[in-house]
């Protein structure tokens, strides 16, 4: 049994501990449903149970750490220094029009539960017992499991036992044989021994290039100095800190490159559903934070979200995507229903979100939007200015969240708002 230790919905309260029972009954219902709208036998094996399904190569990229505003592919709207061409892999193909650029928050600021909400589509205050993970839909509807994962996800709050219940691979950075557990270059060199061109391969990639203890590459040391620790005291130089950070993002961005080059060689390129994103984001200095965790601000949730498919038309756009969309993506671009047990929605279709939640055991945060474009809500419980209030942040005009607008006259009416959205379960659809 795996048991992992999480923040209870209600900040403040106890933690709440996710176990691996086995599959949750709700995960057969599911199945059968299928079998019963495809008219397979719901009694067969996993391959005649999605028969008539439109099945294809689907990976899923997640990169530790990564923060949309910092990759060139986003604009970088939050600049601590001079444009840099930080992703020019994801840059080339967003110029091609092989991707689908959403505007994305993960669901917490940590990778336990970044992943999980991730791969089984809940939102923070939704965890309280463990979700059914893509992997697992994907394996009843006929699929097989791969996780290639750098970093170590073994011992990590049992992150094995807890997402890849079944998996046909399970190698992360204990078994990889890399030059240490966070080398994401031998995550990369296992992809070459999987089947990615089989209709029923589904490949989770774990990269840890642009997180702090990645094994860093002088290929990719572009901007110096960069010999920053956000865990060191004595060396939080920020522009340093910017420096390395951009360098990982540069690093992650070329590992990306490789896996589209090792889909090219198998010949998969032209079917595959690839979904890149981040589990969390990372404090570049904002409020003197280095890092990730504590309290959800938008620099710890704001992380990509890009889609390449192929096979289908551009999606539509949505002006607040999460997370959680990804696992009812995957389901849908194969033509399979979106399980009634994820809270997401396919980004294949419209979906009208106004507001989006995030957790983490200092805190909780609504993005929503008013006026036309973003704003956030968040109430930090490690903020000791006394005040005990949330506060309010402009992400267009204020992207580093400097000025808090909660008691400014102005923006009497978003306050209002933010206060309403605060806690909202609407902001978890």
């Amino acid at each position: 049994m795996a048991a992992w230790a999480l923040g209870a919905s209600v900040v403040g309260s106890a933690p709440v501990t996710l176990t691996y029972d086995g599959p949750d009954p709700a995960l057969g219902a599911y199945l059968a449903a299928v079998a019963d709208s495809t008219g397979a036998d719901s009694t067969g094996t996993d391959s005649t149970r999605s028969a008539r399904l439109a099945r294809r190569p689907i990976v899923v990229v997640i990169a530790d750490a990564l923060r949309a505003d910092q990759m060139s592919v986003y604009g970088q709207a939050n600049l601590y220094a001079a444009p840099r061409e930080t992703t020019p892999v994801l840059d080339s193909l967003w110029r091609s029009g092989a991707l689908d650029r959403f505007d994305a928050r993960s669901v917490c600021t940590t990778s336990h539960c970044g992943i999980l909400g991730i791969l089984g589509s809940r939102h923070w205050a939704e965890m309280t017992r463990r979700p059914t993970t893509a992997g697992e839909v994907l394996r009843g509807l006929g699929y097989a499991t791969h996780y290639v994962l750098s970093g170590d996800h073994t011992h990590f709050y049992d992150l094995r036992a807890l997402t890849a219940p079944g998996a046909a691979t399970y190698a992360d950075g204990t078994a990889l044989g890399g030059a240490n557990v966070n080398d994401d270059r031998a995550a990369i060199a296992r992809l070459a021994t999987l089947d990615l061109a089989s209709d029923t391969t589904f490949v989770y990639l774990h990269l840890m290039s642009a997180h702090q203890i990645a094994d860093r590459l002088p290929a990719y040391a572009r901007w110096q100095p960069s010999d920053a620790s956000p865990y060191r005291a004595g060396r939080r130089d920020r522009a340093a800190l910017v420096n390395r950070y951009h360098n990982g993002v540069r690093q992650a961005d070329a590992m990306i490159g490789a896996l589209f080059a090792e889909l090219r060689r198998q010949g998969a390129l032209g079917r595959a559903l690839v979904v890149v994103t981040g589990d969390h984001g990372e404090h570049l200095g904002e409020r003197g934070r280095y890092g990730h965790s504590r309290a959800p601000y938008d620099a710890v949730v704001g992380v990509p979200l890009l889609v390449y498919d192929p096979l289908a038309p551009p999606y539509p756009a949505r002006t607040l995507a999460s997370t959680t969309d990804i696992a009812p993506t995957l389901a849908r671009a194969i033509g399979a229903p979106v399980p009634p047990f994820w809270s997401g929605a396919a980004l294949q279709t419209a979906h009208d979100r106004r507001a989006l939640a995030a957790g983490s055991l200092s805190g909780e945060s609504v993005v929503f939007t008013a006026r036309g474009r973003l704003f956030q809500a968040i109430r930090d419980t490690d903020d000791r200015s006394g005040t005990g209030d949330a506060a309010l942040y402009d992400l267009h005009a204020d992207p580093a969240q400097t000025r808090d607008r909660m008691h400014d006259p102005a923006y009497a009416g978003v306050a209002a708002a933010a206060r309403r959205w605060l806690g909202s379960a609407e902001a978890m659809r």
